[in-house]
């Protein structure tokens, strides 16, 4: 029996719920319980059309924005040079087109149970005969995701209106304002990255002198070789930076957006790949259909970076495009906090030894010098045709004047080249007076030489220095593993 009691009670609670929740929906038309309600499916209450506007205002009380028609173009009556977007307006105008009623409620009692006594909303359309319509709107119905509004001066019957209606117009005027996109350029086909600051200069540059292709230079002017993925990674970032927002279409007013004296400077110069307009036109006028000709020119893209606004975006200035935009600070700060860390190279002196003219290696205080020659080889009969009468080479290498085994020695390069840091030391600290190992690179096209300095540095590391004060802590493994290569190339060799 006391489990039938309680089954009983909470079934009685739920069909309470279930008919307080009725009675909600069917009610919250009539806030005061004593208006008379009539349903009305969804009935059209206006339909204006945006060819029979001469102008419209709406918005806020307070905020109202006011456009007119002339000649099927929308102009700001405030400015007539603000930058209207026509189709932005004129979807906007599109849902005055049939606006529905869900509800009528006939002679309302009280106007401020709906949010009508002082509407604090409002469109005003002023046709092209004169003739005006207004819509007054009040608060909103969450339940049916609706507003309250009347017509004109007809407050004595008040529509629930679909609430659609009543947030389009309360956008801002630069929603409807003719926007640019952010200038479209290609990580790939950027040359040269700089952001200037008052306390200094951050620089990336294409630089064929580089062993990666790309040189860094730092806050403090230190220039340093910069890893190649680390330059396309920042410039994809830089590529990808898109405008959060529209502020002002204006350029008088830098100063109050903090862009007179910007916080930051961003350049970056690339090139495009353009048709030849001379080409273009030549063809035209000899009739001729052939194939146009495409010239790379050069192009800058120069950002200026001003204050924060509420939102924390920056305002910014791009030059080549109209108006003051804001930029995502997330988007900007990895450009703006970049240091010099990221893009220095983690292996000690990545390098082909085709690229050298020679390689010291210097242990014990001998100097081992290895070359690499292109020998000719004669061929035997198998390989020789009749047409073939070119006479082959084979890349052969030497150490000290005394040729050594390629493989072996091809073993101990690769560890060389390959071997790569655990971190980097921002100064030099205390090491032995001797280095165990140096190995000396000869650059074959510029003639640089890097030298590289190994010295035992504790259980875990060896410690590396270049003449370039680069300072590494590699994988003690590491380099034992290239001594070992090493032991065994000059072990056969002196055999």
């Amino acid at each position: 029996m006391r489990g039938k009691k309680g089954i009983t009670l909470i079934a009685g609670i739920v069909l309470l719920v279930l008919l307080v929740l009725l009675y909600l929906m069917l009610h919250s038309g009539n806030k005061d319980g004593e208006d008379t309600e009539e349903e009305v499916k969804t009935s059209s209450v206006a339909a204006l059309e945006e060819a029979d506007m001469a102008s419209v205002s709406f918005g806020a009380k307070d905020n109202m924005l006011t456009f007119i028609q002339e000649d099927n173009i929308w102009y700001l009556e405030a400015d007539k040079n603000f930058p209207v977007d026509q189709p932005s307006l004129s979807d906007l105008l599109s849902k005055l087109s049939d606006v529905q009623a869900l509800r009528t409620i006939e002679e309302p009692e009280n106007l401020g149970e709906y949010g009508l006594e002082d509407p604090q909303t409002s469109i005003i359309v002023t046709g092209t005969d004169g003739e005006k319509t207004s819509f007054y709107i009040g608060d909103d119905n969450t339940v049916v995701s609706g507003c309250y509004m009347y017509l004109n001066d007809a407050s004595d019957r008040v529509y629930l209106i679909d609430s659609e209606l009543k947030t389009s117009f309360l956008c801002g005027l630069y929603d409807l304002a003719e926007k640019a996109s952010f200038p479209a350029i290609t990580s790939s086909s950027i040359t040269k990255y700089r952001i200037d600051k008052e306390d200094g200069q951050f620089v990336l540059n294409e630089d064929s002198n580089s062993k990666t292709g790309w040189t860094v230079t730092g806050w403090d002017g230190t220039t340093k070789p910069a890893a190649s993925d680390a330059v396309s990674n920042t410039f994809t970032k830089l590529s990808s930076l898109s405008f959060t927002s529209y502020v002002n279409y204006k350029e008088d007013s830098l100063e109050q957006y903090g862009l007179t004296n910007p916080t930051a400077v961003i350049t970056a110069d690339y090139t495009e790949t353009v048709q030849d307009e001379s080409s273009e036109e030549s063809s035209e006028d000899s009739g001729t259909s052939g194939d146009s000709q495409e010239t790379t020119v050069d192009r800058q893209l120069v950002i200026s970076v001003g204050k924060k606004d509420e939102s924390g975006n920056y305002y910014v200035k791009t030059e080549g495009v109209q108006g003051i935009y804001t930029i995502s600070a997330e988007e900007l700060n990895t450009l703006l906090d970049d240091d010099i860390t990221p893009y220095l190279d983690t292996y000690v002196n990545k390098v082909s030894f085709a690229d050298l003219s020679k390689l010291e290696v210097v242990k014990d205080q001998t100097v081992y010098t290895v070359v690499s020659k292109s020998v000719e080889v004669e061929s035997s009969e198998e390989d020789n045709t009749e047409d073939e009468e070119e006479q082959k080479t084979e890349l052969k290498y030497y150490m000290n004047d005394q040729e050594i085994d390629s493989a072996e020695f091809l073993a101990f390069y690769e560890k060389v080249s390959g071997m790569e840091s655990n971190s980097r030391l921002d100064s030099m600290p205390e090491v032995a007076s001797k280095p165990e190992l140096t190995i000396k690179f000869y650059d074959k096209d510029s003639g640089e030489e890097t030298d590289v300095a190994y010295y035992a540095y504790d259980s875990n590391f060896y410690l590396t220095i270049d003449n370039h004060n680069n300072y590494l802590l590699v994988n003690k493994m590491d380099v034992r593993e290239m001594l070992e290569k090493l032991d065994n190339l000059l072990t056969d060799t002196q055999k």
